[in-house]
C-alpha cells in the first residue's frame, strides 16, 4: 500500500522513491519480530534436547 507523504516512512528499498505507510511499516517490523522469535525458540530445542541426549538426561 503506497500513500502520501504526510503520516508515512521513508521507503527502506533502494531506488523506490515511494513511501511506506506507517501501518504497513509496523506489520511488516512485527512478522520479523515473530520469525525471529520462532527460529529462536526452534534453536533453544534443539539445543536442549541435544544437551539431553549428550547428558543422557
Amino acid at each position: 500500500m503506497r500513500v502520501n507523504k504526510s503520516s508515512s516512512l521513508p521507503s527502506l528499498r533502494q531506488g523506490d522513491t515511494y513511501a511506506e505507510c506507517k501501518c504497513c511499516f509496523e506489520k511488516i517490523k512485527n512478522d520479523n519480530a515473530s520469525t525471529t522469535e520462532r527460529k529462536l525458540a526452534q534453536a533453544t530445542d534443539r539445543f536442549l534436547k541435544m544437551q539431553r541426549y549428550i547428558t543422557g538426561g
